[in-house]
């Protein structure tokens, strides 16, 4: 079961540092064929009602149904390809 709290600002500024490494690859013409996907926020963390059970199995890994909403990010970026 995730353990979304307590919520800790030097995690997500964490995230958010890692994140924007990983989109600065993607301005190296020399990487032209390297593609970012941004999916923080795809899933929820809603913790009302216990409402992130839909989409999270324990702290780190979504449920098959929030598999498929991830998959579904990588899917469009994927059609989105010349």
């Amino acid at each position: 079961m995730p353990n979304f709290l307590p919520y800790h600002p030097e995690q997500a500024e964490l995230l958010d540092q890692l994140n924007a490494m990983l989109k600065s690859v993607t301005s190296d013409p020399a990487l032209s064929y390297v593609h970012y996907i941004d999916l923080r926020g795809t899933l929820s963390t809603d913790l009302k009602d216990d409402a992130y059970k839909e989409w999270w199995a324990n702290e780190r890994h979504p449920t098959e149904k929030g598999f498929e909403k991830v998959t579904q990010k990588f899917e469009a970026e994927l059609r989105a390809l010349p």
